[in-house]
Order: structure tokens, then C-alpha cells, then sequence
């Protein structure tokens, strides 16, 4: 079941249109609608859903007070819903490109996947950016989609190790924890508030799978043990890769064997 917006005083919705009403986040995707006389504000519009291209469309879509869940996405004229009794889930919401790495039980009870974005050698196994030069292809920095995760997960790395940059707070780490779940999932802050998905401890979990915090504390175990023979574990190597293999929306997500 997806989640189901209502923009006030609109006819129609466009999946170009999502920017326009702030959820530009959630593409790409399609957007069938339907106009509404009223809406959850009393007020005329659009209802709509977004969903991956391809996919089927709902059959809920509309305003049907008594079987949803409202809530009005501070500062806009748009309104979120759900069914109350089948909320999203991590399934409904999953992005075709999702990308591999650990689970974290969050506070509606499942499981969701959470990026790794940076390793403690500052290496990453996020896509690439590749250009053709005159000597031919050279790869560049990390693909654009996934900068801003990348930077903030090594800025951490560089508080941890030097002391360097701007103190975390709370606050940076809710919203690290969100931007990593809308990598890999249809959601942004308000679909991640409205699913109470965030509490101060599970957000702590979630940075700390984005960073591989494990591999690093099994690194500096078996460095203490043996301190002349363990090298820094390569980017992609058994040590380093994440616990579960990317996710496809067609299928569970299931741990290496």
C-alpha cells in the first residue's frame, strides 16, 4: 500500500509536478490521480499516489475519511494520507536502484535498509562518476545522487578521527538518518514522520550502518591483537562488504550466504 497525497486547489498532478508541490524527492515516478470536490483541509483538489513507473496503479485512490490517516506536510497547501489499518511498509516503498548494505528494525516493527555511504578509509561503494578523457575513460568522484550522503558520512569519519568540522548534534544525525532512507526508499522527512519511523536511539543505529561502524571496530579488534598483520581492508573485500545483498522490490532482502 503507498502513501496518497492531496494538494489543495489543484485539478490534476503531473509526475513533473512533484517538485512544484515540495516532493520532488520522490521521483522518478508516476502520478495517477483524481480531482476531489474535498479534500482532508475542506477544501477542493487533487488526490493523488506516486508509484514506480510500471507499476500497477491503487485502487484507493480519493479522499475516504474514515478508512485514512491525514496529516497536512508543514508549510504546504499538501496533505499526506495513508489507509489507517495498512500503513506503507518498507516493501511498498522501496526504490527500483536501492542500494545493498544492513538492516535496522525501525519503530513501525520492520526492517529497513540502510546504505552504507562511507568506510573509515573514506572509500565508498556507492556509484561512480566516469568521464572520457584524452587518455581516455577516468573515474571521478562519487555519482551525483549520492554526494551529499557520501560527504556527510565522511565528515563524520573526519570528526572521529581529527577532531575536524561542525559537532554532531541530534539533529544531524535524524537528518543523515533520513536522507539515507530516501536513497533507498520513497520517502522524505514528512513520510518518515508520519510513520513515527525515528527515535533518538534507532537514528544512532542507523549512522552507524551508514559509516560500517562494525567494520571498523573488528578492524581495530584484530589490529590490537595483531598489530603487524592487518592491512587496512580493501573497499568490495569479504571483511568490508555489506551483510545483505542489494534489495530488488520483487523480492525479500536476504543475507549473503
Amino acid at each position: 500500500m503507498s502513501f496518497l497525497y492531496f494538494v489543495e486547489g489543484r485539478g490534476g498532478m503531473a509526475a513533473d509536478d512533484l517538485g512544484k508541490v515540495g516532493l520532488g524527492y520522490l521521483a522518478p515516478a508516476n502520478t495517477p490521480a483524481r480531482s476531489a470536490s474535498n479534500g482532508p483541509g475542506g477544501k477542493s483538489g487533487v488526490t493523488f499516489a506516486v508509484v514506480p513507473h510500471g507499476s500497477d496503479v491503487p485502487q484507493n485512490i480519493g479522499f475516504y475519511p474514515n478508512k485514512q490517516t491525514w496529516t497536512q506536510i508543514p508549510g504546504t497547501e499538501t496533505w499526506l494520507g495513508y489507509v489507517t489499518d495498512a500503513p506503507p511498509g518498507p516493501k511498498d516503498l522501496l526504490r527500483d536502484d536501492a542500494m545493498g548494505g544492513h538492516t535496522v528494525r525501525l519503530e513501525d516493527g520492520n526492517e529497513w535498509h540502510i546504505p552504507v555511504a562511507c568506510y573509515f578509509d573514506r572509500s565508498t561503494p556507492f556509484p561512480r562518476k566516469v568521464k572520457w578523457t584524452a587518455d581516455g575513460w577516468e573515474v571521478g568522484g562519487v555519482a551525483a545522487k549520492y554526494e551529499q550522503l557520501y560527504g556527510l558520512a565522511s565528515e563524520f569519519w573526519d570528526k572521529i578521527f581529527e577532531g575536524k568540522g561542525k559537532d554532531v548534534t541530534i539533529n544531524t544525525e535524524i537528518n543523515v538518518a533520513a536522507l539515507a532512507l530516501g536513497l533507498n526508499y520513497r520517502i522524505g522527512p514528512p513520510e518518515i514522520a508520519a510513520l513515527e519511523l525515528l527515535t533518538t536511539f534507532n537514528t544512532e543505529e542507523i549512522v552507524k550502518k551508514i559509516l560500517d561502524m562494525d567494520l571498523f571496530l573488528d578492524f581495530v579488534k584484530k589490529n590490537q591483537e595483531q598489530p603487524d598483520e592487518q592491512p587496512l581492508p580493501e573497499s568490495g573485500s569479504e571483511d568490508s562488504s555489506p551483510d545483505t545483498s542489494p534489495p530488488s522490490p520483487n523480492s525479500e532482502l536476504q543475507k549473503d550466504s
